[in-house]
């Protein structure tokens, strides 16, 4: 954070930090990774303790599988976002979390040709939208500017590259894939009724079919470099927003019928796991 005195100003990113030492606006920061490290208020411990929960979980479902017991619904959906908790924990393990005092960087003399002072942010309708948009197309750090926030936003990632940009697109995509995949193991699950079976399997294959949509449109991209003919990027353009509306309303769909489909439960869902079909001496 940058100081002048006692007075804080802005978070400084990396490329801010240098341009700023290197024109002797400030000394360049002493710090360790030690000191980097121990702003995690998440320790190893609880990360685990939460991983070994949810792993349970997991387990518990894969045993009812293989034991032959219903598995509703409701936990085929915690499962899949299980997957993304994962995922999650794969990517923050180190990250900072919920730091209150952060490192000072003093301010050696006025800043004559910079802006020191934040300015109040808009608020209109457009601009909520068009951040809407923006984290939608994964761009919405571009529009970040750190001398307006008071501290560095939860999910910012910086300013990325077009590879950067299109190696996170292209993994989120895959990742996607994996979640509407989990939800098509219910396929041939027993629903209240059949109309409800047709919307989740429906559903199912539009949670797939939109990621698989958003990979063959970063090859394409990757094969015309960025630049696609116009009659191709006009296509693409009236398909995506439809493609990634429906891929929202499938979304619902499924969270809501997860929870609609507990009215009507075989008596085997309640049923308990016999672990000592596992482990015979427990």
């Amino acid at each position: 954070m940058l100081f002048d005195g006692n007075q804080p100003l802005y978070p400084l990113a990396p490329g801010e930090l240098m341009t700023l030492f290197v024109d002797g606006y400030i000394d360049f920061p002493d710090i360790t990774e030690k000191e980097i490290r121990d702003k995690s208020k998440g320790d190893v411990l609880s990360k685990c303790l939460v991983i070994l929960q949810t792993g349970w979980f997991v387990v518990q479902c894969i045993a009812r599988a293989v034991e032959r017991l219903p598995v509703t619904e409701l936990e085929l959906v915690t499962i899949a976002f299980a997957t993304l908790n994962f995922v999650t924990y794969v990517f923050w393990w180190n990250k900072p979390l919920n730091v209150q005092r952060p490192f000072r960087v003093l301010l050696k003399k006025p800043m004559t040709h910079r802006q020191t002072r934040r300015t109040e942010k808009g608020k209109a309708i457009v601009d909520r939208i068009l951040w809407i948009l923006d984290v939608i197309f994964g761009s919405e750090d571009d529009e970040v500017d750190l001398t307006m926030e008071d501290r560095v936003p939860t999910f910012y990632a910086g300013r990325l590259g077009d590879r950067q940009r299109n190696l996170s697109a292209f993994g989120a995509a895959v990742i996607a894939l994996v979640f509407g995949g989990i939800h098509c193991i219910a396929w041939s699950f027993s629903f209240p009724t059949l109309a409800e079976k047709i919307l989740w399997r429906a559903s199912s294959v539009a949670i797939i079919g939109v990621p698989f949509y958003c990979l063959v449109l970063f090859g394409l991209l990757g094969l015309y470099a960025g630049n696609i003919p116009g009659t191709i990027g006009v296509i693409l353009c009236i398909i995506t927003v439809p493609a990634l509306l429906l891929y929202v309303v499938a979304r619902l769909v499924l969270l809501v019928q997860a929870f609609t489909t507990l009215r009507s439960l075989p008596s085997e869902a309640f049923q308990i796991v016999h672990w000592t079909t596992f482990i015979p001496h427990l």
